[in-house]
């Protein structure tokens, strides 16, 4: 199209550019450095933490949240992520999403339903995990028969093998259904409502923790 596309990070709490590929330096699956006057630093728990005269002095009438989100001068995003060997941000999921197993492993499932979403018949994805001694899959799609099943499980060995053993998929359950806003287990950004989705589906998800 003839222009340059670089993607950005930011938040509205640091008003709000954070961070921004350069046309030099471009790597679209990162977010770029930190602009002039930013730091940035990973906490222990993978969170990505900014510093800078660009933060907001605090929500309106709410110093408690404040507090929780500003602490010591940084700022939590609430993001999970790392810098890459040219201190480029990756943003690999979020905070409140993390899947602590029985084990005591904190893990993001954004970063795998990600890899699993690349296949073309794949619609959704939602990892479940909490306080459980390994991950499974609810996956669904639009179409479901024996050459889909088949081919799908082929795929989810080759992702297995390039994920670490606390985050491989042990079981998942192939499910046709198109999940949607109206029917309330979706968004209106098309992100699923995985409380709901898993209240729903209880029963088929202690199937999969059943005896190896």
């Amino acid at each position: 199209l003839g222009l340059n596309l670089l993607q950005g990070y930011g938040q509205t709490e640091a008003s709000p550019l954070i961070s921004c590929n350069r046309k030099s330096s471009n790597d679209p699956k990162t977010v770029g450095r930190v602009v002039k006057g930013v730091k940035v630093r990973i906490s222990t728990e993978g969170e990505i933490l900014i510093k800078g005269n660009n933060l907001m002095l605090g929500y309106w009438n709410n110093l408690s949240l404040t507090r929780k989100t500003i602490r010591k001068g940084w700022l939590c995003t609430g993001d999970l992520g790392f810098l890459d060997s040219s201190g480029r941000i990756i943003i690999n999921g979020r905070k409140k999403d993390l899947i602590v197993t029985s084990g005591g492993d904190n893990i993001s499932p954004q970063k795998i339903e990600t890899m699993f979403l690349e296949h073309n018949n794949i619609e959704h994805v939602a990892i479940y995990g909490d306080n459980k001694p390994y991950l499974v899959a609810l996956i669904f799609v639009e179409k479901k028969n024996k050459k889909i099943e088949k081919d799908l499980k082929i795929f989810f060995s080759e992702i297995n093998k390039k994920l670490n053993s606390i985050e491989r998929i042990r079981k998942f359950l192939i499910l046709k259904k198109e999940l949607s806003y109206k029917d309330g287990f979706i968004t209106q950004t098309l992100k699923i409502k995985k409380n709901r989705v898993f209240a729903h589906y209880k029963r088929e998800i202690q199937s999969l923790y059943s005896i190896l």
